[in-house]
């Protein structure tokens, strides 16, 4: 499982290096020529580009309008599709995972030993991890790290 999310996140990045590239040509032959315009078409610009564009320098005003366009047409696809999107970035957004609480448990555990790390998932009604409710997550983790 851990190697097909590699191999998954791998691929995304070959893609973005090979988007990126198509862009620097583009944009290498923009200035040689004098024009102005997208480099790509609108619905080929991911989302995390179109970010990191505005975060890092304000776009010229003939760009803001693209940019824009852009930024709708991705948030607008479906992305539940895209494999390099089924990784578990989305989850560590909205809070803790269940491998955020084995970590933390397997170090209570080494630290306390077994039967103090059970009695601690007893707490929240539960004898085994995956029982765990993810509500319930950071609180477990909250309560671990006091005591490691």
């Amino acid at each position: 499982m851990f190697r097909k999310y590699l191999m998954s996140k791998i691929d995304s990045l070959q893609r973005e290096v090979e988007f990126l590239q198509q862009t620097v040509k583009a944009y290498d032959a923009q200035n040689e020529t004098g024009k102005t315009g997208p480099a790509q078409p609108e619905a080929e610009v991911p989302a995390q580009v179109v970010e990191k564009k505005a975060r890092k320098t304000p776009a010229p005003k003939s760009e803001v309008k693209t940019e824009a366009k852009a930024e709708e047409v991705v948030q607008a696809k479906d992305v539940s599709d895209d494999d390099f999107l089924n990784d578990d970035t989305t989850e560590e957004l909205s809070g803790p995972t269940k491998e955020d609480v084995r970590k933390i448990v397997k170090e209570f555990a080494s630290k306390h030993g077994k039967d103090k790390a059970l009695a601690l998932l007893k707490k929240f009604s539960v004898t085994s991890i995956p029982d765990l409710k993810e509500s319930d997550y950071s609180k477990l983790i909250e309560l671990a790290k006091k005591h490691l």
